[in-house]
């Protein structure tokens, strides 16, 4: 079986954007997505 995977890119100076990244991520991932976070660093 072929897994369909997303990433999930962000960048936030305050912080409140990782939240919203990390709630989409695991949207996907009851979707049945493979979802990846990452953040800038």
């Amino acid at each position: 079986m072929n897994e369909k995977r997303v990433l999930v890119a962000y960048a936030s100076k305050g912080g409140s954007t990782t939240g919203i990244a990390e709630a989409i991520g695991e949207e996907l991932r009851g979707m049945g997505l493979q979802a990846d976070v990452r953040g800038r660093d």
